[in-house]
């Protein structure tokens, strides 16, 4: 057992790679798993970790501001955050932790990074977008919002895509006669100089859950008014691939899971799954026929080790064999995934979380436990009482899962009247990471 001056305590064991971080209550940040190392901010001091024994390796030079429901942006050189007071971002070098420049700009948005370029987004008196190098130096570009438009339209989002920055929004003709439009940009990162320019009527941008670190390389764009799904190359913008839904309600929106070769694709309350191969467009789809229909609202897809897994509309998990055309089974130990009503999750969590072979859905059991259940080829591993809303976080064999004050079980009348409990059990006076074998579950620390 290690502790330091910060309040925190590390315990390792009882097998290799396995070691729990305890910290004081409020103090941990959401965590980020990049490369060897584990970043999280522990009381607004950046730190890394060793991802094998949970030692630090370095903590900030200074206090930062940045958020604790925020991840840190960490890209392959450089952690950016939201640098100390007075200062809007700071970045650090991922293998010292020492600073390697600071962004001093009025009104902070956003910012995003490849690892050589921070864009910041800020707004002294309207709103900007500026680039600069990593390693320091005068800003290598800056522009106004492409797409602002009058006083009520504007970028929506920004995200670095296969060395791109897209920026996407539009104009919110609402008071106005013209239809509503839609705009996807790429830019050259190191420049601002657009590269391609994709307008859609009334779309919004889909961003799926993947198993991998590395950059997303497809832009997935969904246009409600006319039921269909396009996906673009970030690279040139040039159209990839595209679906329509004949029959699917307005209000929804399709599902999807992208493990960079393929793009798997369903819709809520429907029976069928949609295989792609992400850049081979001439190649036929593949189609998964379920025997059970899926979620309408909180609808989960992924696919680990040759498996895929969807959520059911009666609250179950099917898991099918995912390399054959054939017709799934339910896995031999029933896994009751967390409800649409009483244990809904806040949106933008997802219930399944894939990494390597391994699928861990959160779920809850039959005595209103949250848990969360690690599933390999379509059979149950563990499950452990886990009701943090951060997501597991794989790591090859092994699982990062956060424990905070923060917890995703509703205080539920309903649920007192059906478990005798109303809210959660489990107490919130510390928070903790726990590296978790994948296999058995096993690692240090109460349960």
């Amino acid at each position: 057992m290690i502790e330091d001056d910060f309040g925190t305590r590390l315990e390792r064991g009882p097998g290799p790679g396995l070691w729990t971080l305890t910290a004081p209550k409020w103090s941990l940040s959401r965590p980020v798993v990049a490369g060897g190392r584990v970043y999280v901010s522990v009381d607004g001091w950046i730190t890394a970790l060793d991802r094998e024994t949970g030692e630090q390796v370095w903590r900030s030079p200074y206090r930062c501001s940045t958020s604790r429901s925020q991840p840190l942006t960490v890209a392959s050189s450089c952690v950016v955050v939201q640098g100390p007071e007075g200062v809007a971002v700071a970045v650090l070098e991922t293998e010292s932790g020492s600073e390697l420049r600071r962004i001093d700009v009025r009104n902070h948005i956003g910012h995003v990074s490849d690892g050589r370029t921070v864009v910041v987004a800020h707004a002294p008196d309207g709103r900007m977008f500026t680039g600069y190098d990593v390693r320091g130096g005068d800003p290598l570009w800056s522009w106004p919002d492409p797409i602002a438009w009058g006083a009520i339209a504007s970028v929506r989002g920004m995200e670095v895509m296969d060395g791109r920055l897209v920026l996407y929004g539009g104009e919110d003709n609402e008071y106005r006669n013209t239809p509503r439009s839609f705009v996807v940009r790429g830019y050259d990162l190191r420049t601002g100089s657009l590269l391609w320019r994709r307008p859609f009527p009334n779309a919004k941008i889909l961003s799926p859950p993947r198993a991998s670190e590395a950059q997303q390389r497809l832009v997935f764009v969904w246009c409600p008014d006319t039921l269909c799904l396009t996906w673009l190359s970030a690279a040139d913008g040039e159209e990839v691939g595209r679906l329509t839904y004949p029959s699917m309600s307005e209000y929804a929106r399709p599902r999807l899971f992208d493990d960079e070769r393929t793009l798997w694709i369903t819709k809520s309350g429907g029976r069928s799954v949609y295989r792609f191969r992400a850049f081979e467009p001439e190649e036929p789809r593949v189609t998964y026929r379920l025997v059970e229909e899926l979620s309408v609202y909180d609808l989960s897809l992924a696919v680990a080790g040759g498996w895929l897994y969807a959520t059911t509309n009666d609250g179950m998990l099917a898991a099918a064999r995912a390399d054959r055309n054939r017709w799934p089974r339910r896995v031999r130990h029933r896994v009751r995934v967390r409800g649409t009503l009483r244990w809904r999750m806040a949106e933008g969590h997802e219930r399944l979380v894939a990494g390597g072979d391994y699928v861990y859905a959160r779920a809850w059991d039959r005595r209103g436990w949250a848990s969360v259940v690690a599933l390999r080829h379509g059979q149950e591993l563990w499950r452990r009482r886990h009701c943090s809303p951060v997501e597991p976080l794989p790591c090859d064999d092994r699982v990062l899962l956060m424990e905070s004050d923060k917890c995703a079980v509703p205080d539920d009348p309903y649920k007192e009247w059906l478990t005798g409990r109303r809210g959660c059990a489990r107490p919130h006076d510390q928070d903790r990471l726990l590296m978790v074998d994948a296999e058995t579950g096993a690692t240090t620390g109460s349960p």
